[in-house]
């Protein structure tokens, strides 16, 4: 019993605070983390200066529990509101600051009470380390593999993969090319269980976190979509950035800068907000499918996002085959195309300059 409420509080922290990590098990999001954590803290008014003294401090700092935990985590009396008022904007000015020091704070605070917890239920603890982890430049990145390494075999995690259930995905593009959507298809439907999660976990599904809390996909819009057409339910993510901190127009703004958007439909300029809200909402482009196959032949490399949207557009300019009614003659068009000095400023260009 002398844990019991200190785990129940622990556990309440970590799941508020992971509320921004929550649709990844598609459970709903609800109140403000800020305002839940808060809550939680007030309600141990005698652990509280421990947690907001921790939260303040220089990220090199432990986290001193007392050791008398017990006594501490039994609810006490009424908090004074000027007390919850101090902690409520110690709380807010934590979470609301995405630094490294940040992120390094909390992955402490759950790495040192996650080792109150059986080892199954320290894996949640490992997840979360391993979203702050993600909110950290590159060069922090080994701190939280030591932070973690108490809770895991490994003592990296970088890799680290969650799953995600499919249609809570959302596109950053319009269309896909559904031939490459079949062949996938064929591919996930040819190989056995074991086989198809060793797949599926090689190939994790890249994504970012919005401020609306959503999940969008920023790669392998095809696999997502023929995973959903298998009937998968679930695939593993690959967590390339929690952006939730930022406004919508920032939060667009950033995709565009890192190349992790394309808002062009079939050659027509759409907005954001026009995005399809899952997979199903994906069309199909003939001309995407051709980029697909003179790739997959040699004519040109993937070496940035979107970079058979780039030559599906060119190729919707130039060839003069018509790819939904001859769809061979089109490929073989634009391989000649492809290695021409036309098509020498688009990313992954093989022919000669």
């Amino acid at each position: 019993m002398k844990k019991a409420y200190f785990l129940a509080f622990v556990a309440a922290v970590l799941v508020v605070h992971s509320l921004s990590a929550s649709k990844v098990y598609g459970a709903p999001m609800s109140k403000a983390p800020i305002a839940e954590v808060s809550a939680l803290i007030n309600s141990f008014p005698k652990l509280q200066p421990a947690i907001v003294r921790f939260l303040q401090s220089p990220a090199d700092r432990s986290l001193d529990l007392p050791k008398d935990i017990a006594s501490l985590m039994k609810p006490g009396d009424a908090v004074a509101d000027s007390d919850k008022e101090i902690t409520q904007k110690a709380v807010a000015a934590t979470l609301s600051a995405h630094t490294p020091d940040s992120a390094l704070r909390w992955a402490k605070l759950f790495a040192q009470v996650g080792r109150f917890f059986p080892d199954k239920q320290r894996q949640t603890f490992l997840r979360a380390i391993q979203w702050k982890r993600q909110q950290a430049p590159l060069d922090w990145r080994s701190k939280f593999d030591k932070i973690a390494s108490p809770l895991s075999d490994s003592s990296d995690f970088s890799s680290y993969i969650q799953d995600a259930k499919i249609l809570d995905l959302q596109p950053t593009q319009f269309v896909v090319g559904m031939r490459e959507v079949k062949a996938k298809i064929e591919k996930l439907e040819s190989l056995s269980s074991h086989k198809l999660d060793k797949y599926l976990e090689e190939h994790p599904i890249p994504v970012v976190f919005s401020p609306s809390q959503g999940l969008y996909i920023i790669d392998h819009h095809h696999l997502a979509y023929a995973g959903w057409k298998t009937g998968l339910k679930s695939l593993p993510l690959e967590m390339k950035a929690d952006l939730s901190h930022l406004t919508p127009q920032d939060f667009w703004d950033r995709l565009r800068q890192e190349g992790w958007l394309y808002l062009y439909d079939q050659g027509d300029l759409r907005a954001p907000e026009e995005l399809p809200k899952d997979v199903r909402g994906l069309k199909d482009d003939p001309y995407r499918s051709v980029a697909w196959q003179v790739r997959e032949r040699g004519g040109f490399e993937k070496t940035v996002p979107f970079t058979e949207m780039f030559w599906a557009n060119f190729f919707r300019k130039r060839l003069k085959t018509d790819p939904a009614k001859d769809f061979e003659g089109a490929v073989q068009e634009g391989l000649t195309l492809a290695l021409s000095p036309l098509a020498q400023d688009l990313p992954g260009y093989r022919g000669k300059k």
